[in-house]
């Protein structure tokens, strides 16, 4: 039996991490080589899909990346799932169970990438999406955070997620409803950790939501129209298992993002933004939309131009594009 210098068990492909609580530091010094993208893959009982979701990120065409599958204290055998594979850039990473936030808090700490690629356990990458995103980062060195659209399969709604793509339009679609697909977001590493960002588990169940909104006003944010991830619908989806604790991360996201207009609002205001692209009255919707423009129109917290167009369109009932 081998161990590595943090007294992790090394077994070929596989490091059964002891002793995750740490310091990020000390796990700076693990044994694999610096990759161009890290991709951070949280598990927690979702064995039945992540042979899916590896391969797909096998498969794909740029091959200069490390995964680390990060096993929340799965009472399921991912192990076996994982080492499986044979691959010496494919790592299993477990701790006792302490759910998503801290599992991708430690995953972003021990990511070693220039970039660093999200994905979720039970989703499926495109084979080129890696080269797509890779190549755009190259392309535009302002931009700090990519994503991407995404097919959507198991669902009955929609068979395809859309997103304003340039930032002005994200930060401001961010106002109403996530801009960004999780398991699509690719990260440049050395301004995402000059920021300081990770996830706050004080907005449980929308720690991205949260996330991305905190960084559109220090990072430059892009989607790629692209479908490069296909998105799994199904019943353990935390929207499905926890939409009251969601619900209420959003509501306290939202009112933070409207004291962040210095608006003046109500608790039913608030309330009926939360619900904005439910089943609202129109005269409601039309209502509040035009004070939030006529607002904007005097503070300019968000661009004019995109926040007139994002709008138009949630007062029509289509995607914030």
């Amino acid at each position: 039996m081998l161990r590595n210098r943090m007294g992790a068990t090394i077994r070929g492909n596989e490091v059964l991490v002891q002793e995750m609580h740490r310091p990020a530091s000390v796990w700076k010094e693990r044994y694999w080589m610096n990759p161009t993208i890290s991709v951070l893959m949280p598990v927690w009982n979702r064995s039945r899909y992540l042979p899916q979701a590896i391969e797909s990120v096998l498969a794909q065409t740029c091959a200069d990346w490390e995964l680390l599958v990060l096993d929340d204290g799965s009472t399921e055998d991912t192990r076996s799932v994982v080492t499986a594979y044979g691959d010496p850039r494919i790592h299993w990473l477990t701790a006792p169970h302490q759910g998503l936030v801290q599992t991708l808090n430690r995953g972003l700490a021990l990511a070693t990438g220039k970039f660093i690629a999200r994905m979720d356990s039970d989703d499926i990458c495109r084979e080129d999406r890696f080269d797509v995103q890779l190549t755009f980062m190259k392309h535009h060195p302002d931009i700090d955070i990519c994503g991407s659209f995404v097919n959507i399969i198991g669902g009955a709604g929609e068979p395809q997620w859309t997103y304003p793509q340039d930032h002005e339009s994200i930060q401001a679609g961010l106002l109403f409803h996530n801009c960004l697909a999780h398991p699509t977001v690719f990260i440049r590493r050395e301004t995402w950790n000059a920021g300081g960002f990770r996830y706050d588990p004080a907005f449980i169940h929308a720690e991205d939501y949260e996330l991305w909104d905190r960084c559109a006003w220090s990072l430059r944010l892009a989607v790629i129209p692209e479908n490069l991830v296909v998105y799994r619908m199904h019943e353990n989806q935390v929207s499905t298992r926890h939409p009251g604790a969601q619900r209420a991360s959003v509501k306290r996201l939202h009112e933070r993002q409207l004291r962040r207009m210095r608006i003046p609002f109500t608790e039913d205001e608030l309330e009926l933004h939360c619900r904005l692209r439910d089943n609202v009255s129109q005269d409601a919707r039309d209502q509040w939309i035009e004070k939030l423009v006529k607002h904007n129109d005097v503070m300019g917290t968000y661009s004019k131009e995109a926040f007139r167009r994002i709008a138009e369109r949630l007062r029509l009932g289509q995607p914030a594009l």
